[in-house]
C-alpha cells in the first residue's frame, strides 16, 4: 500500500515527519518555487500597473494638448474674422470719410466761387465811384 513508503523519521533539525524525505524536500522545493512565482508574479503586476499608469498620463497629455490645439484653431480663427470684421469696418469708415472729403471739397469750391463773385461785384462797385 502507500503505507508502506512512509516512516516515522526524525529530519535534520530534529523534528518528527510521517513523510518520505524525498517527498518533503520536493514538496519544499515547490512551495520555494510557489513563493519565487508569486513574488514575480507581484513585481509584473506592479510593473503593469506602472505601465498602465503612465499610458494613461499620457493620454491625458494628449488630450490635454490636443484641447489646446483645437482652442488655439478657434482662436486662430476668430483673430481672422475680427480682423476681417475690422478690416470692413475700416473701409466703411475711409469711405464715409471720403464722401465726407468730397462734400467739403464742393462746398470750398463754391464758397470761393461765391468769394470770387463778392471780389467782382466789391471790385465793380469801387471802379464805378
Amino acid at each position: 500500500m502507500a503505507d508502506d513508503n512512509k516512516a516515522v523519521i526524525f529530519d535534520d533539525i530534529q523534528q518528527i515527519r510521517i513523510y518520505d524525505p524525498e517527498k518533503f524536500n520536493e514538496a519544499v522545493a515547490l512551495q520555494e518555487q510557489a513563493v519565487s512565482f508569486v513574488d514575480k508574479l507581484s513585481i509584473f503586476q506592479n510593473t503593469v500597473t506602472n505601465v498602465v499608469n503612465s499610458v494613461e498620463q499620457q493620454g491625458k497629455q494628449i488630450d490635454q494638448k490636443k484641447l489646446r490645439a483645437i482652442g488655439l484653431r478657434l482662436k486662430v480663427k476668430g483673430e481672422a474674422e475680427l480682423r476681417k470684421r475690422k478690416e470692413d469696418e475700416l473701409r466703411l469708415r475711409i469711405k464715409e470719410k471720403q464722401i465726407e472729403l468730397d462734400r467739403y471739397a464742393a462746398e470750398h469750391n463754391y464758397l470761393r466761387k461765391v468769394e470770387q463773385e463778392q471780389l467782382n461785384l466789391i471790385e465793380r462797385l469801387s471802379f464805378t465811384d
